[in-house]
Parts: structure tokens; sequence; C-alpha cells
């Protein structure tokens, strides 16, 4: 799986009125590659920048096939998708020793 863009964010570390700490993001960039994304990541001084997807469905960063892997249960049920449409909700994999 290789993502069509990546995105980078800045953020921030505030603390509310209740004394706990949360992250405001501060900026976004986009880049075509994982690979840009990444040498922008390095060349940043501080550390409050990370490689983020804003899709739960897709991963930001590059991902090898899952080998030995049998689809053995989709649901009919399906979730919104913004890449791919629906996807089903549950989906189950068997291990195949292989």
């Amino acid at each position: 799986m290789t993502p069509k863009s990546t995105l980078v964010i800045s953020y921030q570390e505030r603390v509310n009125d209740d004394g706990e700490v949360f992250k405001e993001v501060t900026s976004e960039k986009e880049f075509d590659s994982y690979e840009e994304a990444e040498a922008y990541l390095l060349s940043q001084e501080s550390a409050n920048y990370k490689i983020v997807s804003n899709n739960p469905f897709a991963s930001p960063v590059p991902l090898e096939a899952l080998k030995n892997y049998k689809l053995i249960y989709s649901s009919d049920i399906g979730i919104p998708d913004p890449d791919a449409g629906m996807v089903p909700e549950v989906k189950i994999f068997e291990y195949i020793e292989g």
C-alpha cells in the first residue's frame, strides 16, 4: 500500500483550564510522496512535527502487503470511506501457515 499523498502537521502542547495537556495542530503541509514528507520532517528543528492521515482508513506511510492471510468473513454493513466508498465494518482473516 502506497499513500496517494502524505500529510505533515506541526503542533504545540497546550494546557486547558482543568490542567489537562493537549496538542493543538498549528499547521499542515501535504506532500506528493511519503519520501518527500519524511525529508521535510527530518529537516525540522522541532520534534513537534508528525506524519499523519486525515482518513482513518488510509495509512500515511507505505505498508507491505500481508502474506499468508485469507479473508474468511466480510460484513454486509459498511462504513463510508472518503477514498473507497463503503467498506465492510468487519473483516476477519485467517492466518495460513506457509
